[in-house]
């Protein structure tokens, strides 16, 4: 029997969101039988963790000192690498990219490989500079999408020989049937028509276009209600915004939820407004689930969406082509139904959790056996 290969990702949290989706996924359909897996996370902020020690994963925190750069962070993950004989590290975006090329190399471990997930570029000038030093000592760096890649190389120059796009997946066996009517979930009548949003309160999702879309919308039609799934540091301010705007009687904040498969079975559309996208796994999932989306024409986005093909694309924090849009949709119900299934298809094609998860294994083999 071969001896397993032991496979470290290191990420900030673990916490609710795209990113940690994209590591939990791939943690738990890694052949077991090739590779031991763990987690090392940065922070000591955990609200996630029991869900990858429930799967088998063991996790390290590396306590990381906030109010300044942690330097001795890099050589309390080296002693771990060595001591738990990891062969490759995983890191997951730029903190952990810093930290974990630097504990890698003083390690001396097999290999190490990072992924951008996405991050607003161009980046501190700092934050450039260093970034482009360390990307000569990781052997490979994943972008999740062609749009990050082209940054990635003309922002911050990495290799272009050392840098790879892999998709990220779906999970297609996370089926929940159990489907609750609309009156059950939030007392509203079925002939609701209900937009949603699954993403962190942050500046960056731009939640602001999809409320002045909304002010617009209501001039019109009074039966929609758009939920809001997902918290963060603008939840107050996006509240007293409602309040200002007078549409707060058609808001719903839901918060983080751990029953998101279930409230995109009851959406009629799906919106992401975003200012920046990697690639959005919230849009996956609602394709994924057959709800009709409409996405800011940004970052990964338009190679997921073609425009009026499997879902709507429109310009950036443009409230009025949004509105126009969804003003439109709502009065052709068989257009919502056909670009909804024709996004499950574009899911089933090219975003599945089995397809990402085989293309890391064969570059770790690539990486650790060539």
């Amino acid at each position: 029997m071969k001896k397993r290969i032991n496979i470290m990702h290191l990420i900030t949290n673990p916490t609710i969101g795209g990113l940690e989706t994209v590591v939990f996924n791939l943690l738990q359909h890694l052949n077991r039988e090739k590779y031991n897996v763990y987690l090392g996370y940065l922070d000591n902020k955990t609200p996630q963790l029991h869900k990858f020690q429930k799967a088998g994963i063991k996790t390290y925190c590396l306590y990381r000192k906030i109010k300044r750069i942690d330097y001795h962070l890099p050589f309390r993950l080296g002693r771990i690498l060595k001591n738990k004989k990891i062969q490759l590290l995983h890191s997951h975006n730029a903190s952990c990219f810093f930290f974990g090329t630097i504990a890698s190399n003083l390690a001396r471990i097999k290999a190490n490989v990072f992924t951008e997930h996405g991050r607003m570029l161009p980046d501190r000038r700092l934050i450039k500079i260093t970034n482009r030093f360390l990307s000569h000592f990781n052997d490979r760096t994943v972008t999740v999408s062609q749009d990050m890649k082209k940054k990635l190389l003309y922002y911050e120059k990495f290799n272009p020989q050392k840098v790879s796009i892999i998709l990220n997946g779906v999970d297609l066996q996370k089926n929940d049937n159990e489907t609750f009517s609309n009156t059950e979930f939030m007392h509203l009548k079925d002939d609701y028509f209900l937009i949603g949003i699954i993403a962190r309160l942050v500046p960056v999702k731009n939640h602001m276009c999809l409320f002045r879309a909304l002010e617009r919308i209501i001039r019109k039609y009074l039966n929609i209600r758009l939920l809001i799934i997902g918290d963060g540091p603008l939840k107050t301010k996006l509240i007293k915004k409602a309040f200002k705007m007078g549409i707060e009687s058609y808001i719903s904040f839901l918060g983080e939820r751990n029953d998101v498969t279930k409230i995109l079975n009851i959406l009629d559309l799906f919106v992401l407004p975003s200012v920046n996208e990697g690639l959005s796994m919230t849009l996956l999932e609602a394709m994924a689930s057959g709800v009709p989306v409409i996405a800011s024409d940004v970052g990964g986005n338009p190679e997921i969406i073609k425009h009026c093909i499997n879902g709507y694309l429109f310009p950036t924090d443009d409230d009025k082509k949004l509105s126009n849009i969804i003003i439109s949709l709502i009065q052709k119900p068989g257009e919502l139904e056909r670009i909804g299934k024709i996004g499950k298809q574009t899911i089933v094609q090219r975003f599945t959790l089995n397809r990402m998860a085989r293309e890391y294994e064969q570059l770790y083999q690539h990486l650790l056996f060539t």
